[in-house]
């Protein structure tokens, strides 16, 4: 996706993007760095954007992972159970 067309196309979901990562976080200053994030994630990946019939469905999910607190690895849940059983 070439830089011209992103811009527009992140100026055009961004308003949704927002309202998105301002539900998940409750926070309006946490939402705007969410989607920052998101944008800086989805420029990073505009080549692959062409791929997809639109912006919105990579551009939603993204903000949505980047909204969302890390997920505890597996390990880490063993080590954890493993501790509370010793």
């Amino acid at each position: 996706m070439e830089r011209d067309r992103f811009e527009e196309e992140a100026r055009r979901v961004r308003p949704r993007l927002v309202s998105e990562a301002r539900r998940l976080l409750g926070d309006p200053d946490d939402a705007d760095d969410a989607v920052q994030d998101a944008m800086l994630k989805l420029w990073f990946y505009r080549e692959r954007l062409d791929g997809y019939s639109s912006f919105d469905a990579p551009a939603i999910v993204t903000v949505r992972r980047v909204s969302q607190p890390p997920e505890e690895s597996e390990a880490s849940r063993r080590h954890k159970r493993s501790r509370t059983h010793s």
